[in-house]
């Protein structure tokens, strides 16, 4: 099995795929709980990003970096939203750092002037978001209408600022700094290679975050059905072979690799909207060290 997307999905049907022994190959849906200790199995992997892995690490990221001290989160209210904020939360809050407040629209909100305003607290220096798809595009438009990007520099998590939705939300997302496990600006063989392909098979487009992590789950997949010659049909066997052959991959981000929980270890990039060539795009600006779950699993274990 591939997917689901939703992390809420992902939790719903967890329980059942874990008693039955499929295999699961998780591309997108980040919330920390479906790799936790509790939760872990044998014949479950995911190669995308835990919320905690991005958000406590952009939380350490901006305390370091900049001067801000006093920060506002908001975020669709939902369970990988929620689940980001308490990463950056705690991460930030660590360094020293105080949240000055959180909002928590419904997704699908399409008049954001009432949170706006609620963000717009005295005292606040910038503020740190999860919103994703036609969310973001509005978001991030109306941030800047309602005279907010002014005063209060915005972050987030890459997914604010998806390469997607970048022609969408316009010179919005100029300036703004998010951070995420790829961009198609990766200066190595691999993705200059990736880049090339996406690019010439979808008509000039470059391929973001969720692109990277289907081609690797499908690389995955591929790389484990060659290896057993197309004999899948028992998943302890096939999940001991992901385990072996996983190291041997080379994805666009960098080398796969995986925990004893199956969860994917990735470099995390900070990036930046920019403007070249006419195009909007996130360039990496800063990058940090390898990060695993373990290493920012802790606070909410306490």
């Amino acid at each position: 099995m591939i997917g689901p997307l939703s992390s809420a999905v992902g939790l719903a049907i967890h329980d059942y795929i874990r008693k039955q022994k499929v295999v699961q190959v998780n591309p997108v849906a980040t919330t920390r709980e479906l790799t936790s200790p509790a939760k872990a199995s044998e014949n479950i992997f995911r190669v995308c990003e835990t919320s905690d892995q991005t958000n406590y690490t952009m939380a350490k990221w901006v305390y370091k970096n900049t001067s801000y001290r006093n920060v506002v989160l908001s975020s669709a209210d939902w369970a990988a939203g929620r689940h980001s904020m308490e990463g950056f939360k705690a991460g930030f809050e660590e360094a020293g750092g105080k949240i000055a407040k959180e909002v928590f629209p419904k997704m699908g909100t399409m008049d954001f002037a009432p949170f706006l305003t609620a963000i717009d607290v005295k005292g606040a220096d910038a503020v740190y978001t999860f919103y994703t798809g036609t969310d973001a595009v509005r978001f991030v438009q109306q941030f800047q209408e309602f005279g907010l990007k002014k005063r209060l520099p915005l972050y987030g998590h890459n997914v604010l600022t998806d390469d997607p939705y970048l022609t969408s939300i316009g010179d919005s997302a100029l300036g703004i700094i998010t951070v995420g496990h790829y961009s198609s600006s990766i200066d190595t063989p691999r993705n200059r290679a990736f880049v090339k392909a996406y690019s010439g098979k979808y008509n000039g487009e470059l391929p973001s975050r969720y692109a990277e992590f289907g081609y690797t789950a499908a690389t995955v997949v591929g790389t484990v059905c060659e290896a057993l010659k197309g004999d899948v049909e028992d998943p302890s066997k096939v999940s001991k072979e992901i385990v072996r052959v996983a190291p041997k991959i080379e994805t666009p981000a960098g080398p796969l690799a995986f925990d004893q929980y199956h969860q994917r270890i990735l470099n995390m990039y900070i990036m930046k909207v920019e403007k070249k060539d006419g195009k909007l795009v996130n360039v990496v600006i800063d990058k940090t060290p390898v990060v695993a779950q373990s290493e920012v699993w802790k606070y909410w274990q306490k």
